[in-house]
């Protein structure tokens, strides 16, 4: 498949596409997505550079169990600054001086 020839109309958007609806519709084991999202996880905390979004759990965790691997991993956020409190008490911004961690 190329990008060229890629029907875009295939595409879903919308809340009919996450993972919990598709779970109650029985469209995806749930079995198998626990799997997946397990090799997943371990795969990204075998990292020696974290490249992630923050705001997602999954990638938190990821990066936590690196750095409990390793110590501390570097790394790049590609959403926000690292935050603690899921960014409640951070100043985001798109311009400079930026965001600031909390």
């Amino acid at each position: 498949i190329t990008l060229e020839s890629f029907d875009r109309s295939r595409l879903q958007s919308g809340d009919q596409v996450w993972l919990e609806h598709r779970l109650e519709r029985g469209e995806v084991d749930a079995h198998q997505l626990m799997l997946f999202t397990l090799r997943d996880l371990l795969l990204l905390a075998q990292t020696d550079y974290f490249v992630g979004h923050f705001a997602s759990n999954l990638s938190r965790l990821a990066y936590l169990l690196a750095s409990a691997r390793a110590g501390p991993v570097p790394f790049a956020s590609v959403d926000g600054p690292w935050c603690y409190h899921w960014r409640m008490c951070c100043q985001l911004s798109l311009s400079p001086p930026y965001s600031k961690v909390c």
